[in-house]
This record gives structure tokens, sequence and C-alpha cells, in this order.
């Protein structure tokens, strides 16, 4: 074997070591439950799982919303909550949304 083929080949091996899992490939997975204005079930759910950029959804959307981010490569997760739109701006407290399920009771 050449030294050339052998360099490649130690290239090749290298990379394939270093290289990403392909479930991280497009970022976390995403779940997004929707909630309605009124005290009540979920009435939506949508979702976003490692290593698919495509969305899936059930149900209906509404404006309350909890957001679960859920990092492929650590398993980290994060809980994000909003009220009206999916924007920073419209992001609430967790002490916000427990505040509205504790007026349902």
């Amino acid at each position: 074997m050449s030294r050339l083929v052998r360099i490649a080949l130690i290239a090749l091996l290298a990379a394939a070591t270093v290289a990403p899992p392909s479930y991280a490939v497009d970022g976390p997975q995403t779940d997004i439950y929707y909630y309605p204005e009124d005290c009540g079930d979920e009435v939506g759910h949508k979702w976003k799982e490692c290593g698919n950029s495509g969305w899936q959804m059930t149900g209906t959307t509404g404006p309350w919303m909890l957001v679960v981010t859920f990092n492929c490569e650590t398993s980290d997760y994060q809980r994000r909550y909003y009220y009206g739109c999916l924007t920073g701006s419209c992001e609430i407290s967790e002490a916000a949304w427990i505040a509205r399920w504790e007026s349902c009771a």
C-alpha cells in the first residue's frame, strides 16, 4: 500500500470518528403544547423530533403555549411559557404560567 493511500485512509477514519451524530443535524427536539383561553385541557400539540426538520401537528393552536426544547446531544431540556404568540415579547414567566393554572382550580 502506498504512502498516499495510507494517509488517505487515516484521514477518512479520523473524519468518520469526529462527525456529529446524524440525529443532531437538524437541531433540537421541540414540543409545543397549546391551551385555550379559558381553563381547559390541551387543544393541540406541535412537535419536531431530533434529526427531523419537519413539523408534525395534531389538534389546533391556542393562546397559551408551553414550549419544551430538548437538546439531542446532551439530553438537557428547557421549558418556556408564552401567551398569545411565539416571539420573545410574548414570553411569560413560569410564575405567571402557574398563576394561570391556579386560577382555574
